[in-house]
């Protein structure tokens, strides 16, 4: 069994729905995770936009299985995808010449050091530290919490942005409405399983170094993402 792990950088702002409907200012939320209260990409958000990606690839069916709307025997893919987490942040700043700087908490690297441990991931690097400074970039920094209240505090400290869109009937303005989205330069990323190693590593040759679209909104640009293999659990056949 085989695993590796996949860096996901937003080139633009992302939207992934929480697919709940609310009464709140924000109409459309992004997708949390359930504990960490961090913005995620569920798995079957991620297995949908890499399949969507590869469609009419020689390896779709082995990849992900048959597709639900085929005849072509309910085959069963050979990867496991889970969901993508936030490794990093960019946040507003007035310090240096930058507009923000890219933080991290120390929940999000200690999850991240645990899915690794328990795929049996590993970078270059002797240290998890190393590792996951490669993984997100030296010039992040740990964001320094309340320590006296829960660590998502980041998030309440800085809310998403929030971006107020149209919508238009036969070119006439009908709706304002406000659509939260996780902002470009955010990282995350996710881990793939198989226990097929062919299949892995072809999986693994194939995504490197790929732009893909994640989430909604792919016809204003949004969820354009990254993708760069950064770790795996041991030498994967390509």
């Amino acid at each position: 069994m085989g695993s590796i792990l996949v860096k996901l950088e937003c080139l633009t702002n992302l939207h992934v729905g929480d697919g709940e409907v609310n009464y709140n200012i924000v109409d459309n939320e992004v997708e949390r995770d359930p504990v960490t209260h961090y913005p995620t990409i569920n798995s079957s958000g991620v297995k949908g936009a890499l399949r969507s990606y590869f469609k009419g690839n020689d390896n779709e069916v082995k990849w992900f299985g048959s597709d639900s709307a085929a005849n072509n025997n309910h085959a069963q893919g050979k990867l496991r995808f889970l969901s993508a987490n936030m490794a990093a942040i960019p946040v507003r700043t007035k310090a240096g010449n930058n507009p923000y700087e890219l933080v991290y908490t120390e929940v999000m690297k200690k999850q991240c050091e645990k899915l690794c441990n328990a795929f049996g991931i590993a970078g270059r690097n002797d240290s998890f530290d190393s590792y996951y400074n490669a993984l997100i970039g030296d010039n992040a920094r740990l964001y320094e919490e309340n320590a006296d209240v829960m660590e998502y505090n980041l998030m309440e400290d800085n809310p998403l942005p929030v971006i107020a869109r149209n919508h238009l009937n036969n070119g006439t303005s009908t709706n304002l409405w406000y659509e939260e989205v996780v902002p470009h330069e955010s990282i995350f990323y996710f881990i793939v399983n198989s226990e097929d190693m062919g299949a892995l590593g072809s999986f693994k040759e194939s995504i490197n170094e790929k732009v893909i679209q994640f989430g909604a909104d792919a016809s204003i640009g949004y969820g354009l993402c990254m993708l760069q293999v950064k770790g795996e659990s041991e030498s994967i056949d390509g």
